[in-house]
């Protein structure tokens, strides 16, 4: 609603992890409406719809109503999702054609532009690795497996660290747990 009050501003709907969610069913009929290319519109339920006219728009003449729903131009919808999970929704390709994908490696250069070239495993008071350099050696092994590949390799933020330490015990029960 407010994207349509405000044409001249853009706005965004953030979804992190898209996948985690059966896609279709979670969008229902606005699916059809994220084929920005097409006319399609779908029509809204009765109570979206007034909703829409009486409280929203305020209008039955509306651009976002009539003739159909509609989504307001200068709205654009950002998702992330870990294609490496197994235990996720699969995205059929009806769904992914809607989309611009955009590929992020795991990033194991020691850089100021990269903030995981920083983490620390602590496994002792004195004692600690950098993690950017464990998961490069951990994935160069996974990904020479012929049964893992890439989608198994650990990413740079695969354990949460806290102010820059990833702890013994989070290293432990996720990482070494993962691998083993």
């Amino acid at each position: 609603v407010r994207a349509w009050e405000y044409l001249e501003n853009p706005y965004y709907l953030v979804i992190e992890e898209i996948n985690r969610g059966n896609c279709a069913e979670i969008f229902g009929e606005i699916f059809q409406l994220l084929d920005r290319t097409s006319n399609y519109t779908v029509s809204p339920t009765k109570e979206l719809k007034e909703y829409l006219i009486d409280e929203a728009f305020k209008d039955e003449n509306h651009l976002g109503v009539v003739n159909g729903l509609k989504l307001p131009p200068n709205l654009g919808i950002l998702a992330t999702m870990n294609t490496s999970d197994q235990s996720l929704f699969p995205m059929d390709s009806a769904f992914k054609r809607r989309w611009d994908w955009e590929y992020v490696p795991i990033e194991y250069e020691i850089s100021d532009a990269n903030p995981s070239s920083k983490f620390k495993v602590q496994i002792s008071s004195t004692e600690s690795f950098l993690w950017v350099e464990f998961i490069q050696k951990v994935n160069l092994i996974i990904k020479n497996n012929d049964n893992l590949g890439m989608d198994k390799c650990i990413g740079n933020y695969f354990v949460k660290p806290e102010s820059g330490v990833i702890s013994l015990k989070a290293f432990i029960n996720k990482v070494l747990f993962y691998l083993w």
